[in-house]
């Protein structure tokens, strides 16, 4: 049955991306009864696809292999003093003086993960970018990072775009990074896990406006993955950056070192606090690992549901991982409780944010709607528009058809 929103349409609500000061004009109070009893979340699965090959670097022609000198090799040690200013690969490159950036396991699930800021210097056209250092045992996650970025950043801009990938013939000496990935710049001060920290003093995340366009960047953004036939399996708020400083409600997604295609077989996954119920059903006994699962978008979207709900609250679904593994594992009545609960205190913020998660918020995965879905209630209920889209269709309108 097509899901149509009923007559009562609520205000639009316009943004304007172009003014960091202006990027939103209020939201009004909403009439969203009618409406969100229009929306069902019922949602299917995506049909199973074949398995995607991660292990040899030479079949994936995104990957260039370079033997790089050892001079050079030194200047791409994340920490080297040397690598400031530096010109690096092949004199396509040439290092900031910002420092090198990490995040732990727990953030990134990839061990050793460093970042640095980088520029394409091409004569008189320089452009920033970030290099994304990855050891020679995280070759996995390299190959998955570059593969499924490239599939989906293809047909989205919801996607934190590829630039350039290399498979060194050798391991810097000290720090043991062998693949090296050049992306737009997403670097942690730009990510969603600070901005929801209250590191950025310059947005106001209890503003209602930025709450929600920020979850309809991310729905849209997740609806591109599903749509491309990929899960995600490791959503967290360090999963999402945004690229412009004027539009910091537009996210994009990243972080696709353990993506799966849709019904593809998972050998192990890592767990987190956000990961979905039904994957601890093969857990690990310290509940860090699932094992044979098979991936499916049911599960991205109650771990953005997660996300959505602390956007909304500033609060965490669940204490920490321990407490979202005993509910999932032993206390599945009381984790519908928890939820119910949970959507509830987000009813409070806005009526929309009930209906919403009520809809990814399910311990049943067959009863989570669709990132699709999901998106197009969003923009309806919270009457989302933006001037990008003003654009478009007037310059539809004027195309003259014989």
């Amino acid at each position: 049955m097509a899901l149509s929103p009923t007559a009562t349409v609520p205000r639009i609500t316009q943004k304007r991306r172009k003014s960091r000061s202006t990027e939103f004009e209020s939201i009004g109070e909403k009439s969203l009864a009618s409406t969100a009893a229009a929306w069902p979340f019922i949602g299917t699965t995506s049909g199973s696809s074949s398995i995607k090959q991660y292990g040899d670097i030479r079949n994936v022609a995104q990957i260039r292999q370079m033997d790089v000198s050892s001079a050079e090799l030194e200047a791409l040690e994340p920490t080297s003093p040397l690598a400031d200013g530096a010109v690096v690969l092949g004199g396509l490159y040439q290092f900031t003086r910002d420092p090198p950036m990490f995040l732990d396991e727990e953030q990134s699930r990839v061990p050793k993960y460093a970042m640095r800021s980088i520029v394409h210097t091409p004569a008189g056209n320089s452009k920033n970018y970030t290099l994304h250092y990855f050891v020679k045992q995280a070759k996995s996650a390299f190959i998955r990072n570059v593969t499924t970025t490239c599939a989906i950043g293809s047909a989205s801009n919801r996607v934190i775009q590829h630039r350039d990938a290399i498979a060194m013939d050798h391991s810097t000496r000290r720090s043991g990074h062998q693949y090296l990935w050049i992306t737009e710049p997403c670097v942690p001060q730009q990510s969603l896990h600070y901005v929801l920290s209250g590191s950025d003093k310059s947005i106001d995340v209890s503003d209602y406006p930025f709450k929600a366009w920020s979850t309809y960047a991310m729905l849209d953004a997740l609806k591109d993955v599903h749509a491309a036939n990929y899960v995600h399996l490791g959503l967290t708020s360090w999963s999402f950056y945004y690229a412009d400083p004027e539009a910091i409600s537009d996210w994009q997604i990243t972080g696709f070192d353990q993506t799966h295609c849709a019904g593809e077989r998972i050998a192990e996954a890592r767990l987190n606090q956000w990961s979905a119920p039904e994957l601890f059903a093969t857990a690990s006994s310290d509940n860090r690992r699932c094992f044979r699962q098979t991936a499916q978008p049911a599960s991205d979207i109650w771990s953005l549901g997660c996300i959505i709900y602390t956007l909304a609250t500033g609060r965490s679904l669940t204490i920490d991982h321990n407490q979202t593994a005993q509910l999932s594992r032993r206390d599945r009545d009381q984790l519908f409780i928890h939820v119910t609960s949970a959507c509830n205190e987000a009813g409070a913020v806005n009526e929309s944010y009930r209906t919403l998660l009520e809809g990814m918020l399910q311990p049943d995965p067959a009863r989570r709607s669709t990132a699709a879905n999901l998106a197009a209630y969003w923009k309806e209920a919270n009457g989302l528009y933006d001037d990008d889209e003003e654009e478009n269709n007037e310059a539809e309108e004027s195309v003259v058809t014989p």
